[in-house]
């Protein structure tokens, strides 16, 4: 075996190497562009439900479930509620987003993440 053959060799498996990781890019780029998709049909599918625009029997539960921990999810936290170790309603102030009590100096809301300086 010639020193061009080797090269040859060696030239073909990169390429197949490059095709495969092109292959496996494009994979992973469809796979999150459905996950994506998927969030997206199961939101508008949510908002439909909560507006009234939408029944099914077999979505019924895992819609009211969703319903359910979003409330709890979106209460804001009283003044006795500890978080993250800091007392809140402690005339820290709230956001200007999404109006729940901000920590004390906090640049940004703990619940919605938006900058508060």
């Amino acid at each position: 075996m010639s020193i061009d053959d080797i090269v040859d060799q060696v030239k073909k498996g990169v390429d197949r190497s490059i095709r495969q990781v092109k292959r496996t890019a494009e994979t992973v780029e469809a796979e999150a562009r459905i996950l994506a998709l998927h969030r997206k049909v199961g939101l508008r599918t949510y908002q439909l439900w909560r507006a009234g625009q939408l029944s099914h029997p077999d979505l019924e539960a895992d819609l009211e479930q969703i319903a359910e921990l979003e409330t709890r999810v979106d209460a804001p936290p009283t003044d006795e509620e500890d978080v993250e170790g800091t007392r809140v309603g402690t005339g820290a102030g709230l956001c200007r987003s999404c109006a729940r009590p901000l920590l004390p100096g906090a640049r940004f809301c703990t619940h919605c993440g938006k900058t508060q300086e």
